[in-house]
């Protein structure tokens, strides 16, 4: 059997996800046709990693048992959009810490892991929050875009990351933790 899978740092604080869903409000108003990321599922994904047998995925867990990587602080700040603001695809909101620690566990778990998934070349750490599904008002959304492109929700701390496994359903992606490693 085939398990759909990445490797992300979940976003636990809730004042910020609380901030996050104010802010989709705010976005949804423009009238884009936009699919929503639920905020009690937002993450960063470290590396998509996608099908693989159950097999590999004990070989994936040791090898991300073994990353020791620093626990970290990080402000979650500026709302923008992938690939560009001339073609929206995902609309983000962005992570940053001012050591890269977010940096260096990407790259830990990309080397960890470079037999599985995609290489990803510019690595921005973002949260997805819209999924774009046509190119309805946006224009408005991207004038809401720019006014929130520096919007503060706050800092919150990352001590942990996850192996998660996904399914696909017509109500959007199912999350479930596989395993949790700590960081130091």
């Amino acid at each position: 059997m085939k398990l759909r899978i990445f490797v992300a740092l979940e976003l636990k604080d809730d004042s910020i996800r609380s901030s996050i869903a104010k802010v989709q409000e705010r976005i949804m108003a423009t009238g884009a046709d936009l699919r929503k990321v639920e905020p009690s599922i937002l993450h960063m994904t470290l590396k998509f990693i996608g099908e693989v047998q159950e097999k590999e995925l004990v070989e994936i867990q040791s090898l991300l048992k073994q990353i020791k990587a620093d626990s970290f602080e990080a402000k979650v700040e500026g709302v923008g959009a992938f690939p560009s603001m001339n073609r929206i695809n995902v609309v983000w909101v962005g992570l940053k810490d001012a050591d890269n620690k977010v940096l260096e566990l990407h790259s830990l778990v990309n080397k960890a892991l470079e037999r599985w998934g995609e290489k990803e070349k510019n690595f921005h750490p973002h949260m997805t929050i819209f999924r774009v599904r046509s190119g309805k008002n946006v224009d408005k959304l991207k004038e809401t875009i720019k006014e929130l492109s520096s919007f503060e929700f706050g800092r919150c701390r990352f001590d942990e990351f996850q192996l998660k496994k996904s399914v696909l359903t017509p109500a959007g992606p199912l999350y479930t933790n596989i395993e949790v490693y700590r960081m130091i």
